[in-house]
């Protein structure tokens, strides 16, 4: 069985490096989406959308002779998961989204990306301050502390203007929740009691609402890197199932 792992915002492929170990016996890609120019060419537009990095995907899937497959994504990499799902569903078995959603930016959250913007061009470093304590349940413990300075070290390999491009096509996303629900595949939500960015009770609505099972880990939106053995561990279940 072919898994295909897609990143979120701020990350690379190589965040998937502990998930890759544990599903060796699989076939697995993990796809590097921050190629901004290689989606540019690839859909010929001048800045790219959620869209356009599902074609993105479709075509490294192609690429690898990956016709179906279970695609996981984290927080932006859902988004992309529901982009892809509108368009080639029937190179899916089954989706699960950590700590993400199919829905469109409400009004709110779109002024929140505005604003995000502003700052960065204003002071990329509060950028960095800002949206590290946005992720991250607990940014006390040593533990913790020491996976959040990795993290912060990661996220300022992006360029600025790659930032602000993703920020862009975060905000401008359509709302995939109607197409996923017609979809008879299998559909997971893995989400975390501590999220910032998601609220609990409206994620787990969301799952209902398209008929998909849900987890729930005590985590906040970083999940994948709070309690990776976790999320492997609900991950192993679900493929199994």
């Amino acid at each position: 069985m072919s898994i295909v792992f897609l990143h979120g915002f701020l990350q690379d492929h190589t965040i998937w490096k502990p998930f890759l170990e544990a599903f060796k016996k699989n076939n697995c890609l993990a796809i590097n989406l921050n190629h901004a120019k290689t989606i540019r060419k690839a859909t010929n537009n001048q800045t790219s959308s959620i869209e356009d990095i599902a074609i993105y995907v479709k075509n490294e899937l192609d690429n690898r002779n990956i016709k179906y497959c279970t695609l996981i994504g984290h927080s932006m990499g859902g988004y992309i998961i529901g982009a892809f799902l509108s368009k080639f569903p029937e190179y899916c078995k089954q989706v699960i989204l950590i700590n993400s959603t199919l829905k469109a930016d409400t009004p709110q959250r779109k002024q929140q990306r505005s604003r995000m913007i502003e700052i960065i061009n204003k002071n990329l470093n509060l950028f960095y301050k800002t949206v590290t304590l946005n992720l991250f349940e607990n940014t006390d413990c040593e533990i913790q502390i020491q996976k959040i300075d990795k993290f912060k070290k990661g996220i300022q390999d992006h360029s600025k203007e790659l930032i602000i491009e993703w920020i862009k096509a975060m905000r401008e996303r359509n709302s995939y929740i109607n197409t996923t629900k017609s979809l008879a595949i299998g559909k997971h939500y893995i989400l975390s009691q501590n999220d910032k960015l998601l609220p609990l009770q409206e994620s787990i609505k969301e799952a209902i609402k398209i008929n998909a099972n849900y987890d729930i880990v005590n985590t906040g939106h970083m999940s994948i890197i709070e309690d990776s053995k976790a999320i492997i561990n609900i991950l192993k279940r679900t493929l199994e199932s």
